[in-house]
């Protein structure tokens, strides 16, 4: 029969084991099924945490309330705190169990206060309460406390970019009995972090030639393989991909690593590789849903690369209407076909590509110079987004001009140069006209003061130079005119040539 502390070892080892497995209700159930017949602070915490992450906030309470001191009140307190981000308030809770001088719930406070701060991504607060109270916990009795405050402190340098620091507490982690794994991985992460790519492969290696049946040493094949990749190193890159594929064949990272390799050739500019890779991707797999995200990226890139061949063979294997309509209007659309109008009516149905299909049907009556449909349908992508674009606002407000309805472009164009986006100045050129247009002076010189000011745009600033002297000298402000004539005549002597007989 088992003793009383056996059992409560039994109960917590196999709860934690539950609740790290990702079944925070099987956890649960065990820690419950404990406190039915024992009251204990550290199974209380546990079941806390199962509690919170699964939102059951009322039981929360219900369960501090089995709490038989303060003390144990006030650190359940902080642990429930800490669980819902209220971090301040979790480090008030800790300090009075401090305060308190209750020697049995210490180690934990000290445990937690650190975890709190490194939560709250109060990083050197974290080094220094963990470095101050790793004296005070025995490795040997409090081994997995012990190394989780290693794990902190030296998370805390990593996060601080101090990578030597960090490294100095992986290698404590890695040379306990049981986390040597851990610590070395972490090791080769921090040169991976500092980009030093070499010295990182050569850890990962390592690690995954000693451990390589582990979770880390899966984990440091992988980002072996990403260190090929960052490094160019193409031959290696594909022989140890297709090993890792062979050596782990249900990873959970065949699809990263297939992703990976697709960008590493996307970058290169072999799309015809990257293609390869997803059809290659596609064949080794039966989740439907690879298979779909791997056709859609195919299309994407053959439109890129503008080569059609076999397109829509592509399209026609995606699951959706929807999506069919969508990738054949883009197909369309590169190949300026004008099907591309009844795929773009179509989507127009559909919430998520509403928008893509307005701009699309707008472009299409702008250039057909059709301005009453191409600024309906721009005004329907307005309506969809309510932060539309620059381009949209831009293409509605030179529409607007273009019938004469200068008020509205107006609005169009100052809504463009308002968001201070690559059309900013164009749009504000446009507005800066139509004031020129309408004699109203003070707007237009307003705007072309600020267009004279925009860097590296020599012709931007002599048309606006020769736009300002003349406003100067309809106002008889000849010293600012002649100024501005000086200055033109050095930037385009040609433009300045009109105004010579006025100086």
């Amino acid at each position: 029969m088992l003793d009383l502390q056996a059992m409560l070892l039994m109960y917590l080892y196999t709860g934690d084991a539950y609740y790290k497995a990702g079944d925070p209700e099987r956890a649960e159930q065990i820690y419950k099924t404990y406190l039915n017949q024992y009251t204990n602070t550290e199974v209380i915490s546990s079941l806390m945490s199962t509690l919170l992450e699964q939102k059951k906030y009322d039981e929360m309470e219900q369960y501090l309330s089995l709490a038989q001191d303060e003390s144990s009140v006030n650190y359940l307190k902080g642990i429930a705190a800490m669980g819902l981000g209220k971090y301040d308030e979790a480090e008030a809770d800790f300090q009075k169990v401090l305060a308190s001088g209750d020697q049995s719930l210490s180690t934990k406070v000290y445990l937690n206060r650190v975890r709190n701060y490194f939560l709250a991504e109060r990083y050197n607060e974290a080094v220094q309460a963990g470095e101050q109270y790793l004296s005070k916990i025995t490795p040997n009795k409090e081994k997995a406390i012990y190394s989780e405050m290693l794990d902190k402190i030296g998370l805390s340098y990593f996060r601080l970019g101090k990578y030597d620091q960090a490294r100095s507490y992986y290698s404590k982690i890695a040379s306990m009995k049981g986390y040597e794994v851990y610590g070395k991985f972490q090791i080769a992460d921090s040169y991976y972090n500092e980009k030093n790519y070499e010295k990182a492969a050569s850890l990962y290696k390592e690690v995954y030639n000693n451990y390589g049946e582990t979770f880390y040493g899966e984990q440091a094949y992988y980002k072996y393989i990403m260190t090929l990749s960052l490094t160019g190193n193409t031959d290696a890159f594909e022989r140890e991909k297709d090993n890792f594929m062979k050596v782990y064949p249900n990873s959970n990272l065949r699809g990263t690593i297939t992703n990976l390799t697709t960008n590493m050739y996307i970058e290169s500019g072999d799309t015809d590789k990257a293609i390869e890779s997803l059809n290659n991707s596609s064949a080794n797999t039966n989740d439907v849903s690879v298979k779909e995200s791997n056709t859609a990226k195919i299309i994407t890139l053959k439109l890129q690369k503008k080569d059609y061949k076999d397109i829509e063979k592509y399209i026609a294997e995606l699951p959706t209407e929807e999506e069919r309509t969508y990738y054949s209007a883009q197909y369309y659309a590169a190949k300026k076909d004008s099907k591309a109008v009844k795929e773009y009516e179509t989507l127009l149905q559909y919430d998520k590509y509403k928008a893509y299909a307005s701009k699309g049907l707008g472009d299409y009556y702008f250039d057909k110079k059709d301005l009453s449909k191409a600024k309906k349908y721009y005004g329907t992508y307005a309506t969809v987004n309510k932060n539309p674009d620059e381009y949209i606002l831009y293409r509605l407000g030179q529409a607007n001009e273009k019938e004469n309805n200068l008020k509205m472009a107006l609005t169009d164009y100052k809504a463009v140069y308002s968001k201070n986006g690559k059309l900013a100045n164009d749009a504000m050129l446009k507005a800066a006209e139509i004031y020129d247009k309408q004699e109203n002076v003070a707007e237009a010189e307003k705007l072309f003061t600020k267009l004279y000011a925009v860097k590296n745009n020599k012709e931007l600033k002599a048309y606006s130079m020769e736009k300002l002297i003349y406003y100067k000298l309809v106002k008889n402000n000849t010293k600012e005119a002649k100024k501005l004539y000086d200055e033109l005549r050095k930037l385009d002597a040609k433009r300045a040539e009109k105004f010579k007989a006025y100086f």
